[in-house]
Formats: C-alpha cells, sequence, structure tokens
C-alpha cells in the first residue's frame, strides 16, 4: 500500500499540468512592459492599491531599470494576471528613499 501511494503520488508530482506554473508568451510580457513604460511614473503613482484582489493568479515580470548603484533605485515587478495578461499591477520595492508600494490595475489596450 505503501509504494503504491508513494508511486502515485510521484506520477502526480510529475505530471506537467500540475507543476506548470503560469507563463507569458515573450509578446504578451513585452506588451505589457511597453504600456507600463508609457504610462510612466506620474499616471503609475496615481493608482495605489493595497493588494491585488484576492484569487487572482499572477506572473511576475521583471521591469526594474538599470541602475549603477545598488543603494539608490527600487525593483519593478509587473504582476500579470495569468488569466486576463492584459491586466497587470506595478510592484515598486523598497529604496533607500521610497517605501515598497502597488499600484493598479491597469488595462493594455
Amino acid at each position: 500500500m505503501f509504494a503504491v501511494s508513494l508511486s502515485l503520488f510521484a506520477a502526480l508530482l510529475a505530471s506537467p499540468h500540475q507543476l506548470a506554473p503560469h507563463q507569458l508568451s515573450p509578446d504578451e510580457a513585452g506588451a505589457v512592459k511597453q504600456h507600463y513604460l508609457q504610462l510612466g511614473s506620474v499616471a503609475i503613482e496615481q493608482k495605489p492599491c493595497d493588494a491585488v484582489p484576492a484569487g487572482v493568479n499572477v506572473v511576475r515580470v521583471d521591469a526594474s531599470s538599470r541602475i549603477r548603484s545598488a543603494s539608490f533605485g527600487h525593483s519593478t515587478t509587473l504582476l500579470v494576471d495569468a488569466d486576463a495578461p492584459k491586466r497587470y499591477w506595478v510592484q515598486y520595492g523598497r529604496s533607500t528613499n521610497h517605501p515598497a508600494a502597488l499600484y493598479g490595475p491597469f488595462e493594455v489596450h
């Protein structure tokens, strides 16, 4: 019984449908990044929010700009709705002069 249970468990773990995380196509990720860049920080920071709605599965897309010093600036992550990849939130990581923050949602048109 124990060996059969382990085999079944191993088969379930190996199933690509069970383990495959949500992914975006390169075109979807590119469209979201392009929209984010077109918005600019003023438009983004006008839509603060507390959290991504419960039940929304997101794919994280790094949109951080390259900087010369790690002590300045913040990381920028686009949290893209895995089920509706035209909807996303912008997450700024903490920096030396700004707390972490979340903004959105935004829609790619």
